[in-house]
């Protein structure tokens, strides 16, 4: 692919971090997942300003969720 001067490129980041050549199995969730950070929230001055905020609020959310459901439980089989 060529880009030449004044051609306009719009990034795609949610699709960066589905590239199956970085990251196998993009489309299944795994929290155990090494390899490369993920580009959602950028990096350096082009961090997201929301953040801390966003990693805070999934945090009190799965707290409250597990005080308010202790006997929640998946519907689907874990596998390691």
């Amino acid at each position: 692919m060529t880009i030449r001067a004044g051609d306009i490129v719009i990034p795609a980041v949610g699709a960066a971090n589905r590239d199956p050549e970085v990251f196998p199995h993009p489309d299944t969730p795994d929290v155990d997942r090494v390899g490369p950070r993920h580009l959602s929230f950028g990096a350096g001055a082009h961090a997201c300003i929301g953040m801390a905020l966003a990693r805070l609020e999934l945090l009190v959310t799965l707290r409250e969720l597990s005080r308010a459901l202790p006997d929640l439980t998946l519907g689907c089989a874990v596998t390691t």
